[in-house]
């Protein structure tokens, strides 16, 4: 058995992917990076484009359904990422805001205390 995480975490359980299996993963990501870019294509089936794209790249090796499995799984993973990104700017500018209005107060009470 492999000393690795993942063989640690799931004690031993887990069924490893197999190599095929990994290079269809790894090309359903890299077809996903060159599809979208840095964000999201806003065009009309997207799933099935991508699909498309990596099942013939892969001869079609595997199930349509697996691919499609693949390509869903990583565009919510970059959905989960824009939405974490999202909450955490909104967490900057609410602080910086409140940061904002306090010295704004601070300083137009002393102003008003020095005249």
């Amino acid at each position: 058995m492999p000393a690795d995480w993942l063989s640690s975490i799931s004690q031993g359980n887990c069924i490893y992917p197999s190599s095929d299996f990994l290079r269809a993963a790894d090309v359903v990501n890299e077809e996903f990076e060159n599809f979208h870019g840095d964000f999201f294509n806003r065009g009309n089936k997207i799933f099935e484009k991508i699909t498309d794209i990596v099942c013939r790249k892969l001869n079609n090796n595997f199930p349509r359904k697996v691919i499609s499995c693949l390509v869903r799984t990583r565009t919510y993973i970059r959905l989960r990422k824009f939405n974490k990104e999202i909450v955490k700017n909104n967490y900057l500018k609410k602080k910086c805001h409140k940061t904002y209005k306090i010295c704004n107060k601070k300083i137009s009470h002393r102003h008003v205390q020095h005249i």
